[in-house]
């Protein structure tokens, strides 16, 4: 199916599928759906994740999440429960409510065996997970073949907004530095290190 027309606030691509959250909350969805992964629910949506191939993912306003697509590996089976944000794998689905990390669906690298750490953002790939923790400064972690704490490598320093991060603000932080990202193996585009500025 084509991909739709009109204002979006979010875009989630998947590899053969794509979905969008709508300025009025619907999500459209298009590409392959040979396992009505690009055949979303109805409701009124804050975000979607399309990440996997055959699944997909979606936050609704009231903080619940509905999956939808392939459930081969029971990654479509969502917990109750109020979220902060969803995000899926290839067969895993994990999504964060105030610091706490919750996953489900495939396990089999230990992708959805999430840290009991405070994780304020997070992002599923193809069989690991990795997340950004708050301590005394902002670290990557990430979950899966090789688990590990990342170091930071080199690259360009990037200046963010305080307010990426739900509980900066009240640290009395005003932005976040990105200063790296790992390139390569298990940890292909995982977040690495960030430095709050007070």
């Amino acid at each position: 199916n084509a991909s739709p027309t009109g204002t979006f606030v979010d875009v989630s691509v998947g590899s053969r599928h794509a979905c969008a959250v709508a300025a009025d909350g619907s999500v459209s969805c298009w590409g392959d759906n040979g396992l009505g992964q690009a055949s979303p629910p109805a409701g009124v949506f804050s975000e979607v994740a399309a990440g996997g191939s055959d699944h997909s993912c979606g936050l609704r306003v009231d903080g619940t999440v509905s999956c939808w697509g392939s459930n081969s590996h029971g990654q479509v089976n969502a917990p109750p429960g109020v979220f902060d944000a969803v995000d899926v794998g290839l067969y895993h689905s994990c999504a964060t409510a105030s610091g706490a990390t919750t996953c489900w669906g495939s396990n089999g690298s230990g992708e959805s065996d999430p840290p009991t750490d405070t994780i304020v953002s997070l992002s599923a790939g193809y069989n690991l997970t990795c997340g950004v923790e708050l301590l005394f400064f902002i670290n990557g972690l990430c979950l899966g073949p090789t688990p590990q704490r990342l170091k930071n490598v080199d690259a360009e320093k990037v200046y963010l907004p305080a307010l990426v991060l739900p509980t900066a603000s009240s640290l009395g932080v005003t932005e976040v530095v990105f200063l790296g990202m790992k390139q390569g193996g298990d940890t292909l585009g995982a977040l690495v290190v960030f430095v709050l500025v007070v």
